[in-house]
């Protein structure tokens, strides 16, 4: 693929369609456990705290720290290679969440899904940077941002379609096993189709050479950004209200009662 393709605007907002496809299977693959927890916490005889640490705990205490030295790869290897292994990690796992047959396994597999997605947005945000002028960039971002709430509805919706006829039965294995196997299919498409862009591509338009500054010198300058604390402070309150309430509105909703019909909730 020529280096003109990779410039032009046709083959920039493909890009940007693709990378926003695998943020909302970020979302949906995260936040899937949530909506059927009344269907396999019933069958595995989980309490409430498991719940909680399944979608919590389990899936964000090492996503969090992973993403740094992610981060670091992608300023330095190829962000398409990064991306594509972290969407197969965590379909991957995700797919191994409907062969589990007990908490500790369940806990387990969380643990490599929160890993695996640990690597989506620090190199596909890397890449739209390269692809897109600052000028241009926060609408791109802005886009790429709306694979949250699509993969949310997404992640319902495919709920939706796979209740039995008579709408007691939800096939919560087979759904992990779909959803696996979806991200893994656009995992190998995405390493077909993307190229990695040139590194820095905007910023050196028109200038010589770029001052490419230390790790810490970088950090020391966020740190002192005020509304950059109070952005992170506004997304981890949240994350914290919103994940929690995706952990239990489900349960709360369905009752553990055999005649209970769940299409009552889509129609």
């Amino acid at each position: 693929m020529s280096s003109t393709r990779h410039d032009s605007k046709t083959y920039r907002t493909l890009v940007l369609i693709l990378l926003t496809l695998l943020y909302a299977f970020n979302f949906i693959d995260r936040q899937i456990v949530g909506i059927m927890v009344p269907f396999f916490s019933n069958e595995l005889g989980l309490n409430n705290t498991q719940v909680g640490f399944l979608t919590g705990f389990a899936f964000a205490f090492l996503y969090t720290f992973i993403a740094l030295p992610i981060a670091w790869l992608a300023d330095r290897y190829n962000r398409v290679n990064i991306l594509s292994i972290a969407l197969a990690t965590w379909s991957g796992f995700t797919a191994l969440m409907g062969a589990t047959h007990s908490f500790t396994q369940m806990a387990l597999v969380r643990v490599g899904v929160g890993i695996g997605e640990a690597g989506g947005s620090p190199p596909a945000h890397s890449i739209i940077s390269d692809m897109y002028p600052k000028e241009k960039r926060a609408s791109a971002l802005a886009v790429y941002s709306l694979g949250i709430p699509f993969g949310i509805t997404i992640a319902y919706f495919t709920v939706a379609a796979f209740l039995g006829k008579s709408g007691d039965q939800v096939p919560w294995r087979q759904i992990f096993f779909t959803l696996g196997a979806a991200g893994l299919i656009l995992a190998i498409f995405l390493r077909l189709v993307l190229r990695e862009p040139e590194r820095g591509a905007q910023e050196k338009k028109g200038k010589e050479e770029i001052r490419k500054p230390p790790f810490f010198e970088s950090l020391t300058t966020l740190l002192t950004i005020p509304s950059w604390w109070f952005m992170c402070l506004g997304i981890a309150t949240a994350s914290f209200v919103g994940y929690a309430f995706n952990a239990f509105q489900t349960k709360y909703l369905v009752p553990f009662d055999p005649s209970f019909n769940i299409r009552t909730l889509f129609i």
